[in-house]
């Protein structure tokens, strides 16, 4: 991010929208493209989501301002929330039966492994190639998953699973038409603002306060976002030894909250931060494999799994989308981060009441 900025010029809060954009499709886009998803089948998504996020990614490297750099993350969106839509429900699949909750603890490993590795390896990358350099390197590695998911994903995987004389329209409804999709979204977005909000000022934070180098904060920041990992492989197994997923996602809501307002805190000691960052980050994870598992419990039917998905996903970029960009509006508004680091409890309080809500449902279930 701060070469980003100084190589195109724009502000702190500009680079808020351009770290998280790249969700803005799948706040708007999440439920009808699990929907497509239904109608087309997951396989043939996936791959149009593979394609369009190396279209994006090349675009971005051609970049010349913040504005075309803003417009590619949207098409790398595109893609994103396609893949993000496609593939949980593929997994399910294909895992046994009894085996599925831990499959999709496993499957939520997808974005801290990632960011965690692009984190720790960008620094050194962009140093030698640039940042577009980082960007085409990206749009590689994408096309080389795009080609091993062409010719290695069994055919039978991932097939239409609607009834073609339900209408879109109607599936929307009934896809919609529940409380329990909403409230997993809603305690999604909660979870991903804190997180996101978190991994993205957290390298700024400790810059600002040691000035150390990106180079130099690269690898302890790549540290505090993977650890996320174990808390996603934790919550499959608790979720495999019989939790509730309202109850982990309560627990760890309160957790987040209290924990992130430290973190956040210009008071608080550098390496003490760092700590509580990682502490942060492993005890988050357990919310988006809990979160999954609980999508069949709230979907209408096995038809609509990906359209329910969808709307989970939804929730979950519209956080990512807000966290950034949330924070850094409260240090300009409040004057520094002592004052923006209570986003992170009221963001914590949201997703414990909601996790309340979500364990009414399900005792009517």
């Amino acid at each position: 991010m701060p070469e980003l900025r100084q190589a195109l010029g724009f502000d702190l809060v500009t680079g808020g929208w351009i770290a998280s954009c790249i969700n803005a499709v799948g706040c708007l886009l999440g439920l009808t493209t699990g929907l497509l998803a239904d109608r087309i089948g997951r396989r043939r998504l996936l791959l149009a989501g593979l394609g369009l996020l190396c279209l994006g990614g090349l675009a971005g490297a051609a970049a010349g301002d913040a504005l075309s750099l803003l417009l590619s993350r949207l098409l790398e969106g595109i893609g994103v929330v396609t893949i993000v839509v496609a593939a949980p429900a593929m997994v399910a699949e294909a895992a046994e039966p009894a085996q599925a909750r831990l499959a999709l603890g496993v499957w939520a490993t997808y974005m801290p492994t990632g960011v965690a590795l692009a984190m720790a390896t960008a620094p050194a990358i962009a140093h030698g190639a640039g940042w577009r350099g980082l960007w085409l390197l990206g749009s590689l590695v994408v096309a080389l998953f795009a080609l091993l998911c062409l010719f290695r994903l069994p055919a039978s995987l991932g097939r239409p699973t609607r009834n073609p004389a339900l209408g879109f329209a109607a599936a929307w409804k009934g896809a919609a038409s529940r409380p329990g999709p909403w409230v997993l979204g809603a305690c999604f977005g909660a979870y991903a603002l804190q997180w996101f909000a978190v991994m993205t000022w957290l390298p700024t934070l400790v810059i600002e306060a040691t000035g150390s180098s990106a180079a130099a904060v690269g690898p302890f920041v790549a540290l505090a976002v993977a650890v996320n990992v174990v808390g996603n492989l934790a919550g499959g197994r608790l979720l495999q030894a019989g939790l509730r997923s309202s109850t982990l996602i309560a627990i760890v809501s309160a957790t987040l909250g209290l924990i992130g307002l430290f973190v956040m805190s210009p008071a608080t000691d550098p390496t003490l931060r760092l700590v509580l960052a990682c502490l942060f980050s492993a005890i988050g994870g357990i919310i988006p494999g809990a979160i999954f598992a609980a999508v069949p419990r709230h979907s209408p039917g096995p038809a609509l799994m990906g359209a329910v998905n969808g709307l989970v996903v939804q929730g979950s970029n519209l956080g990512v989308l807000l966290g950034p960009p949330v924070l850094a509006l409260m240090v300009k508004l409040t004057g520094g981060w002592d004052g923006a680091r209570w986003v992170m409890p009221a963001a914590g309080l949201l997703g414990l009441t909601l996790a309340g809500l979500l364990r009414r449902l399900e005792r009517r279930t």
